[in-house]
């Protein structure tokens, strides 16, 4: 079962996927928004379905405090309306210092600034994927042992 993973951004969203098995994400596309939020919703739910996801995890921007902002509500605001153009259930998971995580990453195999732009946004996709990932296998495999967190 795939899981999608999506990095809400003002300008970019950045879509990332993960294996069959649910143990790696992989950065795969990142587009620029048109300026209609509810067709630019309606054009990631058509990305989203080609990989026919059981689960989409949505990166939420919160403060460090873990409150809200006005970034956050644009975002669940989003992804209640991408949950209702898609037969997959919506997450949505914390996505505090993806991009930064992102960028630092790929500066780190050689990208410019430049270049960076045009995929950080699915790299920050796949770092939420990856984290929610990571959250759940391990949460799984406890719930098998017969251990509760």
């Amino acid at each position: 079962m795939r899981v999608v993973g999506i990095d809400l951004g003002d300008k970019r969203v950045g879509v990332a996927v993960s294996d069959s098995e649910r143990t790696v994400a992989v950065p795969v596309d990142v587009f620029v928004r048109g300026g209609n939020q509810h067709q630019d919703m309606k054009r990631l739910a058509k990305v989203i379905h080609e990989h026919e996801p059981k689960i989409v995890v949505v990166g939420t921007p919160l403060l460090l405090s873990g409150g809200s902002s006005k970034q956050t509500l644009r975002v669940n605001s989003e992804a209640k309306m991408l949950s209702k153009l898609l037969d997959a259930e919506v997450q949505l998971w914390d996505e505090r210092y993806s991009s930064r995580q992102a960028e630092r990453r790929l500066r780190e195999i050689g990208h410019s600034s430049k270049s960076m732009r045009k995929i950080a946004d699915a790299q920050a996709a796949c770092i939420i994927l990856q984290s929610w990932i990571d959250a759940n296998v391990t949460r799984s495999a406890d719930e098998d042992n017969g251990q509760r967190l």
